[in-house]
């Protein structure tokens, strides 16, 4: 009976099943003589199979055919073609697919995600000496900070100089919760003898100007 219908006489089917059934003719005409069939699923299996055949490994792609599943899956191979190129100062420092960022001395990288945004926020902090300088102030004056050297990795290193008592006449203590340094004159190591005789105190600084008895009254009124 099929034999003697062409096929556009057939209804059309839109979605077929697995277990439809197709009907195959040798030539379209009214006086075919032979017929076949096929199942959609058998339809479909021949094309995943002709698709999976195609799909041909390369240097930087691998196909993987899962005939089971019907499924074809593509995987870049690592490191076999410039996906992402880093640069720096101009110059192209890496071709790898990743890039990672990494603490350095003084500084603090962050990373907060930012999902509505579809970004990641990256945030460089300095948390090292940038550079350092002595006030400027009127008169004569000593400064503190000796040099601002710049180490090897990159970092700065601030120099100070140290505060030095000149003898035991002085004294230093660390005050306020050790955030002051107090310096003290140190009554009890002072010797009289310790004053320059040749330049003897003035009568004005509580002194009489002489360096002998007689002098003395005379510079006080009393001779």
């Amino acid at each position: 009976m099929v034999a003697t219908r062409n096929i556009t006489d057939l209804n059309t089917l839109v979605t077929p099943q697995a277990d439809d059934i197709l009907l195959i003719v040798d030539r379209l005409s009214a006086t075919s003589t032979e017929a076949k069939q096929i199942t959609w699923a058998n339809v479909q299996e021949a094309i995943q199979d002709i698709v999976g055949a195609l799909a041909t490994d390369t240097t930087t792609l691998n196909f993987t055919y899962d005939d089971a599943n019907g499924q074809l899956t593509a995987v870049v191979n690592d490191n076999t073609s410039i996906q992402k190129s880093i640069f720096h100062d101009g110059t192209t420092s890496s071709t790898r697919q990743e890039g990672r960022f990494v603490d350095g001395v003084g500084i603090n990288v962050e990373v907060a995600d930012d999902a509505g945004n579809d970004r990641a926020n990256i945030t460089v902090k300095n948390t090292g000496v940038v550079n350092a300088n002595n006030n400027t102030v009127s008169g004569t004056s000593y400064e503190f900070l000796s040099s601002v050297t710049v180490e090897s990795d990159g970092s700065k290193t601030l120099e100070l100089r140290p505060l030095k008592l000149g003898s035991n006449k002085l004294t230093a203590t660390l005050s306020d919760s050790n955030q002051s340094l107090t310096l003290d004159v140190a009554a009890g190591n002072i010797n009289i003898n310790d004053l320059n005789t040749s330049t003897p105190l003035g009568v004005s600084t509580g002194g009489t100007g002489a360096s002998t008895a007689a002098d003395a009254r005379t510079n006080l009124g009393a001779a």
